[in-house]
């Protein structure tokens, strides 16, 4: 018991290991999203996504580039199959993009893993996925309370040990567990009013140090002939 110590920092092994999962699949998710706009010719610069990867802002940023595209082609006289073929293919950019979009919105609104950008495109540190799920599943303990706590259940274990083993070498049911009820017997002491059974937990509370009530419950183990 001496050599009894408790680390005050515990690390739930469980919790770590799925919160690794979860990172892991989130930087999949938000790369798998950024793969995306790139494919779909959309600028993956943090600064950029920050101000247009949302439906909204999305929506206004495409519809800008279209109407571009329809000035440079004439304006007002732009040819109308060139016309609706800039509107379908911007209609088809939106519909191809807006799931990742949103990925890439909700990572940059509640961020789990920091964002880098490398060559103008942003990804999430997966280098820091070990460190932030060790943070979050580590938790700390009052160790020396809970060591405090050990030592008087020790002693608990090892007077009901003493107790087991001296009622087995004088006859005695094990009462000592605390869950064996005592059956009293009134030819024992004075005849006391008590219920005919009772907890061994529940006597040990209500009649500590009544001689008499020990030798009602206990007398009979220990007759002389």
């Amino acid at each position: 018991m001496k050599n009894f110590k408790i680390d005050k920092k515990q690390l739930d092994s469980i919790k770590y290991a799925n919160y690794v999962i979860d990172l892991t699949k989130e930087a999949d998710r938000f790369d798998a999203a950024i793969s995306t706009f790139a494919e779909n010719c959309l600028p993956t610069a943090k600064d950029w996504l920050k101000e247009h990867a949302g439906e909204l802002s999305l929506k206004k940023f495409l519809n800008f580039k279209a109407e571009e595209q329809i000035k440079e082609n004439g304006g007002i006289l732009c040819n109308e199959e060139v016309k609706q073929a800039i509107i379908a293919k911007t209609i088809e950019t939106y519909e191809n993009v807006k799931t990742a979009s949103t990925v890439i919105r909700d990572a940059l609104n509640r961020p789990k893993l920091p964002m880098i950008e490398k060559d103008g495109t942003t990804t999430l540190d997966r280098s820091q996925i070990e460190r932030l799920a060790e943070l979050s599943a580590t938790y700390f303990v009052d160790a020396a309370k809970l060591e405090e706590y050990h030592a008087l259940i020790m002693a608990v274990r090892t007077a009901q040990d003493a107790a087991a083993k001296f009622e087995t070498e004088n006859g005695l049911r094990q009462f000592s567990d605390g869950k064996t009820k005592i059956d009293f017997h009134t030819e024992f002491g004075n005849g006391i009013n008590a219920p005919h059974f009772i907890d061994m937990k529940d006597f040990f509370k209500n009649y500590p140090d009544d001689g008499r009530n020990w030798v009602q419950a206990f007398g009979r183990y220990f007759l002389t002939k």
